[in-house]
């Protein structure tokens, strides 16, 4: 037996902007093929059109901030450059993908790839300080992003007494920049820059390539003109370069949900593996001497300072008032944003019904959990999960002082009528 349907939505493009069709095929073994494994089989496929506008609202205008004080008096300052021929993003999203239920539907496996194209990408646009504003949204060219999605559910074991289902699910992205305006590059904020052939994360900076062992001082790559390369420990001559980007590699979770008559446990896993965050707070803290009237960060596991010639060292040598630049941006505060995190854990126990009935509730249930218990990361700041600031997104590449997702332990009682 085949079963076929679809659907279409949409809206006024100039007014709303968004558009989709879907379309699916579900395919029951018993009537199509003799695969007793398999209880169903469906494909889907699905085509939209969707827009966004700038986040927080108000791109296109004028924005001032009432932040500067002087003379005692408050002063509003240019905060963002209004841009009136500020337009939608479009988003054209692409997707196919099949669901599989299997082994008397213990087993469910879904599987998606997407494509999608976003014309008029919007940024906020870091505007040279000799305009006297600091941003401005632009439309800035075009991108697109490609990606697997597998979800995976298994019911191990199923019976009276226990239950036990595990779950697993791993999705994987790229995205290019296709165009930009006048396939220039666009330097965006956070060291970023949108440049035609990269992605849109990007970090475009000066490229750490150490510490010198003569002399403890810090180098960076230079790129000359006939293609070769050398190193430089004037900040100033570096070449300004692409150097990594925020978007992961793969990410997902494993969760994991035993049933034991009426005791209860489960427990989830986040990971995510690649890309990279600017730490820039270290420009502060790790500065060399840079900033003496500063707290400075203990070393880490493996980072050391060069103290004599010959040395070996992850740091240049401190200096009280250090002015060689070493701390200003370069790769050198990019740190890999990989990590494992136990993001919960619990336990439980469902009270039977022979006893709730008795006291006239539905159900009632006890239990004991804990949150964000561990984190398994390379990352010298406060949490790879939670680095970006300023309301960013979490692979804005961006971490700042920021508190961490605090480590919880809670008893709980619950119940319903």
């Amino acid at each position: 037996m085949r079963s076929e349907s679809s659907s279409a939505f949409g809206k006024d493009k100039r007014n709303g902007l968004f558009y989709s069709y879907s379309a699916g095929w579900n395919i029951h073994k018993e009537k199509f093929f003799n695969v007793k494994a398999i209880n169903e089989w469906k494909l889907r496929g699905s085509r939209g059109l969707v827009g966004n506008t700038p986040k927080p609202e108000y791109g296109w205008q004028d924005l001032y901030a009432l932040t500067q004080v002087y003379d005692g008096q408050i002063g509003g300052t240019w905060y963002q450059l209004g841009n009136p021929d500020l337009t939608w993003e479009s988003i054209y999203q692409n997707n196919i993908g099949t669901d599989i239920k299997a082994f008397n539907n213990r087993l469910t496996l879904n599987v998606d790839y997407f494509s999608n194209k976003t014309k008029n990408l919007l940024a906020l646009v870091k505007l040279s300080s000799l305009t006297g504003v600091d941003k401005q949204y632009l439309n800035i060219g075009d991108v697109q992003n490609k990606g697997w999605e597998f979800n995976f559910n298994y019911t191990v074991i199923k019976s009276e007494n226990i239950s036990w289902d595990l779950g697993f699910n791993i999705s994987t992205y790229k995205n290019v920049v296709l165009s930009t305006r006048n396939n220039s590059i666009q330097q965006l904020e956070n060291k970023q820059a949108a440049i035609p052939g990269y992605d849109v994360t990007s970090f475009y900076m000066r490229k750490w390539m150490g510490v010198n062992p003569d002399n403890g001082q810090g180098q960076w790559e230079v790129l000359n003109a006939d293609g070769s390369k050398s190193l430089t420990s004037k900040y100033n001559e570096a070449t300004v370069q692409v150097v990594g980007n925020t978007t992961p590699d793969y990410y997902g979770s494993f969760n994991t949900n035993l049933n034991i008559k009426n005791f209860y446990f489960n427990a989830s896993v986040y990971f995510s593996q690649g890309g990279y965050i600017y730490n820039y707070y270290r420009e502060l803290f790790d500065s060399d001497g840079a900033y003496p009237y500063y707290n400075q960060m203990v070393m880490q596991n493996g980072w050391k300072r060069w103290e004599k010639p010959g040395d070996i060292a992850t740091h240049p040598a401190g200096a009280y008032n250090n002015n060689d630049l070493a701390n200003k941006p370069s790769s050198r505060y990019l740190e890999d944003a990989s990590y494992i995190k136990l993001r919960s854990i619990r336990f439980g126990y469902n009270f039977p019904t022979s006893l709730t009935e008795k006291i006239k509730i539905k159900s009632a249930s006890i239990y004991i959990m804990g949150e964000n218990l561990f984190t398994i990361t390379k990352f010298s700041g406060v949490d790879p999960e939670v680095g970006p600031s300023d309301g960013q997104s979490t692979y804005s590449g961006n971490a700042g002082a920021i508190y961490p997702i605090p480590r919880r332990f809670s008893l709980g009682f619950s119940f319903s009528f």
